[in-house]
């Protein structure tokens, strides 16, 4: 509480420091009481109490040392300002008209100079900033150019302030307001209108919302203690007691700081609750951890970091866990298991056997035919827009194929689901020549999907015009011919359309190969549903804000499907349609801000592993036979298993997924669970795994110490947490996943750990 009764400068001072400490204290409460009615669930006593402590321990040291700072502040301007300076000044501005005007010119020749600091930092953000792989690079170097505008922006005020005058002397002067009371009502009620006009759901704003309310609290406590009706009651009470209820705030805040940081971590609700659903107390969170990290991992031991040895940079959390050693590397609890041996791969084909098929054939009398594979994946192409709406050319097709209505990636993103498709091995189980990469390579040691298929004979083509086609990747490993004409850079494929070129390129080769009579085995990619998405003729935009980014979105995909019309016209008119499998799928789906992260709605991918990212659409069309639509859970690294079977041979031992081609002769499937992984990049350092078994799906989200869990039956959407709720099944996905993904941890060029703090 606020010393009013002090005489000097000493009782506004105290005031500030007692203030703040109120406004985050008030603060902390208010944001979790808010994050527990948008969690939607009830919390029990337990976790409710601990939430509140830690929330007011992080809020409270907070506001603690910014009291502090500001009442430094306030005592050296209150040491260089004359006494009622700032009221002489307004009614200087109310009385002086000349002044008045003066000033007001200089206002708007600020705005002036704000406008050049936004044309400077937006040219250069979207030029630049936006497209950097690493998120911390870009930040950091569109803060720089931001300060670096200043310059620019204080050149550009002078002659602004000089011009603006006669615009000044127009404006109206109300005298009790003056100029500058009547520009400051009209940029108030101008921010609002763009605040109102703006979808700003896709921005994180917990963090300021949290920085106003404690400012808010802060102000309303110093105005109702200090000016208020509550003014004249604290000032009859003995300097005693105001100097006790002033230390026992300061002392509030420091013992609900040391309870936080030593004993705050234990109860998972309350964990969950700090760490994920409130605005404030989650990045305060996130920042005591970093703090209390011993050994500079990216995990801390306290305040549930998960962190299991702080003494060792080798251990934490998503740590590479080295198998059958007898150390808990990546803090799950458990050593992982011995590796298996794993099949080599083949030797390369000598020539002139190109009609030879090395790879040995199935011999149940159950594989296909050994005709034509044509494989079509599609970039961020979500499971729901398979319809007749949206792709009404590839719906048509796959009246008579297999669907696979419950297909999901294995990852989030291309660069690792691309080569857990090919390998059919999960991602962290795919060998990469340098893991720590936004777009890691593959490592050449491993046996991708194509090499069998041309070590048994197949004439293999790939066609492309992506800038992560380029050999560096990997990925043209078993490819006879490897075409990525016109591919741009990473910056420029963002505005540009390759469906065009893709559709030329295919129906070119198609061609040839039909002409050529030669077994063959073709890929291609459609990149053209990722952002930024672009407008194309025959398919409007409608809406605004996020409605118009989906609207957009389903025009990338009815562009793609036409263009895929093209290709299935082509098979039919070469003759190619009656001995040619055509596979087509996406790498992964994409988020329209149906969930949240950490406050904020989630929007692209690559960052989430919810169902509208990773389920994606599957379609196999196997000549000669019946359509049909399968309901039954599979995964992306089944697709390698399913072509080779269809091809009428037998996958290879390192590969981890199963065939689904039983499913394609209307044969049952059995329930397998499903597994996906999120593995860390300089763009986005986190770590998750995904488990869906028995319908119920756990994200255990090992960066942030927390897990989520989902009954899909139920909730398809996700919308409700359950891992609150149902402890003992959390526990039993989590051990689940131990065994998950099989195989012995990757091998084959360096596999670098990771931390927060980036590569080393």
């Amino acid at each position: 509480m606020p010393d009013v009764r002090a005489n000097g400068r000493r009782g506004p001072l105290l005031a500030i420091l007692s203030s703040a400490i109120a406004g985050g204290l008030g603060a902390a409460i208010v944001d979790v009481v808010l994050a527990v009615i948008r969690q939607g669930q009830p919390l029990p006593a337990g976790g409710l109490l601990w939430s509140l402590v830690a929330a007011g321990g992080l809020y409270g040291g907070v506001a603690l040392l910014a009291g502090l700072v500001a009442t430094v502040v306030a005592a050296g301007i209150a040491a260089a300002l004359p006494a009622r300076a700032a009221a002489r000044g307004w009614d200087r501005l109310r009385r002086d008209e000349e002044w008045d005007r003066a000033v007001a010119a200089g206002v708007l020749a600020v705005a002036v100079a704000a406008a050049v600091i936004v044309a400077v930092v937006f040219g250069f953000a979207r030029a630049f900033g936006l497209e950097m792989q690493n998120k911390r690079n870009g930040a950091l170097s569109t803060a720089l150019v931001a300060a670096a505008a200043l310059v620019p922006a204080a050149l550009a005020w002078f002659p602004a302030w000089a011009g603006l005058r006669p615009l000044a002397r127009a404006l109206p002067r109300p005298r009790t307001l003056s100029g500058i009371g009547l520009l400051a009502i009209g940029a108030a009620l101008a921010v609002a209108g763009a605040v109102l006009s703006v979808d700003w759901r896709v921005l994180d704003f917990g963090p300021e919302l949290a920085v106003v309310l404690m400012l808010a609290l802060a102000g309303g406590h110093y105005l109702v203690w200090s000016r208020g009706p509550a003014a004249r009651l604290w000032s009859r009470l003995p300097s005693g007691v105001v100097l006790a209820a002033q230390a026992a705030g300061v002392a509030a805040a420091v013992l609900l700081l040391a309870v936080t940081m030593s004993r705050f971590g234990g109860e998972p609700r309350s964990l969950a609750l700090v760490g994920d659903e409130t605005w404030g107390a989650r990045p305060l969170l996130k920042l005591a951890r970093a703090l209390s990290d011993r050994d500079h991992d990216g995990y801390s031991a306290n305040l549930g970091g998960g962190d299991c040895d702080d003494r060792d940079r080798q251990r934490f959390p998503g740590a590479t866990e080295v198998a059958g050693n007898g150390v808990d590397e990546d803090c799950d609890g458990a050593d992982a298991p011995a590796p298996v041996e794993e099949a080599a791969a083949p030797a390369p084909r000598e020539e002139g056997n190109a009609g030879e098929a090395p790879a040995r054939p199935r011999g149940d009398g159950q594989g296909g035919d050994g005709g034509n594979l044509l494989i079509i994946t599609i970039d961020t192409l979500r499971a729901d827009r398979l319809d007749a709406r949206r792709m009404p050319n590839l719906t048509a097709f796959a009246r008579d194929a297999t669907v696979f209505s419950h297909a999901y990636a294995q990852a989030p993103n291309t660069p690792r689901s691309f080569p857990s498709f090919l390998t059919s091995r999960f991602p962290s189980r795919v060998r990469w020549g340098r893991e720590w990469a936004n777009f890691a390579p593959m490592a050449d040691d491993n046996l991708s999907l194509f090499e069998v298929l041309q070590h048994a004979g197949y004439y293999t083509v790939g066609e492309f015009s992506h800038f992560y086609a380029q050999p560096s990747t990997g990925i043209q490993q078993g490819f006879d011919e490897w075409h990525n004409p016109a591919a741009l850079t990473l910056h420029d494929s963002n505005t540009d359309s390759a469906a065009p070129r893709i559709t030329a390129q295919v129906v070119k080769r198609l061609r040839a190969l039909a002409a050529r009579k030669q077994r063959f085995a073709l890929w291609t990619h459609y990149f053209d549903p990722h952002s930024r998405y672009m407008e194309h003729p025959g398919f409007p935009v409608s809406g605004s804000g996020v409605k118009a980014l989906e609207s957009k979105y389903d025009g990338e995909v009815g562009f793609v499907d036409q263009h895929l019309a093209q290709v299935f016209d082509e098979l039919k008119a070469s003759g190619l349609a009656a001995t040619t499998t055509v596979v087509v799928f996406a790498d992964h789906g994409e988020s329209f801000g149906e969930h949240r992260m950490g406050g904020q709605l989630v929007y692209f991918h690559g960052e989430t592993m919810f169902e509208e990212v990773l389920r994606v659409p599957l379609v196999v069309k196997v000549p000669g036979q019946a359509g049909r639509v399968v309901d039954t859970r599979v995964m992306l690294v089944d697709m390698a298993p399913t072509v080779l079977e269809l091809a009428g041979l037998e996958a290879p031992a390192s590969f981890q997924g199963r065939s689904l081609a039983p499913a394609t002769r209307g044969q049952a499937l059995a329930d397998r669970p499903v597994y996906a992984e999120l593995l860390p990049a300089p763009a986005w350092n986190h770590t998750q795994k995904v488990l869906i078994d028995g319908g119920l799906k756990l994200v255990n989200k090992i960066s942030d110490s927390s897990a989520e869990l989902y009954d899909l039956g139920a909730d398809p959407g996700e919308a409700h947490n359950l891992a609150l709720t149902r402890p003992q099944d959390v526990a039993r996905l989590k051990d689940a996943l131990r065994a998950f993904p099989p195989g012995g941890a990757a091998r084959g060029g360096e596999r670098a750990t990771t931390t927060a703090a980036g590569a080393r």
